[in-house]
């Protein structure tokens, strides 16, 4: 029975003078609806979970359809799979990458790099709801291969110029792995990066043709979510056991491409400007995103040792909100 409206907030783990006004403004302010339909705030420190707070009947037993975290879990996958020698490298060549597919050269010749930060050219239309011809994204469903469907796409822009918002080329990726690895993005997942970080739960929905749907089809727990941010804030280590690379931790998450003057993006990660920050008045540099429509959110703070998850559905309202809270109240709290 859902009988949590707002769990019980846990402070033992902060600092004494940080007891904690601002973060109890923060949450009260969700609970009343200042930050839009937000279910689960959660924030780590060091590795302790310091705050754990439930919204609107919602309870950490519940399982979230995370949207687009779901592409940065696909990209640590991505990474254990290189760093176990079943893909290259990031400089592997799609047309090598999935051999069974129909591409032209331009299309063979785009790299696996170019695929992690959304900049493979092809001409895509990511928006729902649109004023003439069709959302991509909903013209999938129609489809048996979403992977072909995709693949069909004209390539409009160089790859790896431009910066352009696409689904669908992680659904790519996931089909990448699948190639690769002979397993679904799901089962590779479950056994390389769920199990050791002790992830017992789970929904994946699946594409078409039944692969695993790596854009934007996984349902996680929100302490998982925050395992996940943990293992990167601990540089890929869970304990003694290295389950991806440090190498690919800082790699995925640095700025590969600027998105705005708000936003840059790794491989399948978002990161924060600086200009962003410091109109925050923070001296944080280093601010990375996993990142879900709606307002799912892993935001990995490494100077601060913090991590904040945030479960929402803010779908209309705007999902920069909840960030925006966090640098406003949560970073002050650590930062002094």
């Amino acid at each position: 029975m859902k009988n949590l409206i707002l769990a019980v907030l846990i402070f033992c783990a902060l600092p004494t003078t940080a007891q904690d006004d601002p973060i109890t403004a923060f949450t009260t302010q969700i609970k009343n609806g200042d930050y839009g339909r937000v279910y689960s705030l959660l924030i780590s420190h060091n590795g302790e979970l310091v705050t754990e707070a439930y919204f609107r009947g919602y309870d950490g037993d519940d399982l979230f359809q995370v949207f687009s975290v779901t592409k940065s879990v696909t990209s640590a996958a991505i990474g254990i799979a290189i760093d176990r020698g079943e893909i290259s490298g990031v400089d592997a060549r799609l047309g090598d990458l999935l051999p069974d597919y129909e591409m032209n050269a331009v299309k063979q010749d785009i790299t696996l790099e170019e695929l992690l930060m959304m900049s493979a050219g092809f001409e895509w239309t990511e928006e729902y709801f649109v004023s003439e011809g069709k959302s991509d994204i909903i013209a999938l469903a129609g489809e048996d291969d979403w992977v072909e469907y995709v693949l069909g796409k004209e390539v409009i822009e160089t790859p790896g110029s431009v910066f352009d918002y696409n689904s669908g080329i992680s659904l790519i990726l996931g089909k990448i792995l699948e190639e690769a690895t002979g397993q679904t993005a799901e089962a590779f997942v479950a056994e390389n990066l769920f199990e050791p970080l002790e992830i017992s739960e789970w929904e994946w929905e699946t594409t078409g043709d039944g692969s695993s749907n790596t854009g934007w089809g996984l349902h996680l727990h929100p302490r998982d979510m925050l395992k996940f941010g943990e293992l990167f804030l601990n540089q890929g280590r869970v304990g003694e056991e290295q389950v991806i690379s440090e190498a690919w931790v800082t790699l995925s998450t640095q700025a590969q491409i600027s998105v705005d003057d708000d936003f840059n993006y790794g491989y399948q990660w978002w990161r924060l400007t600086e200009d962003y920050l410091e109109g925050y008045d923070t001296v944080l540099k280093d601010v990375y995103i996993a990142w879900g429509f709606g307002g799912q959110l892993v935001i990995v703070m490494p100077e601060l040792e913090v991590v904040v998850v945030s479960t929402a559905a803010n779908f209309l309202e705007g999902d920069e909100k909840v960030v925006e809270g966090v640098l406003e109240y949560v970073v002050p709290v650590f930062a002094s």
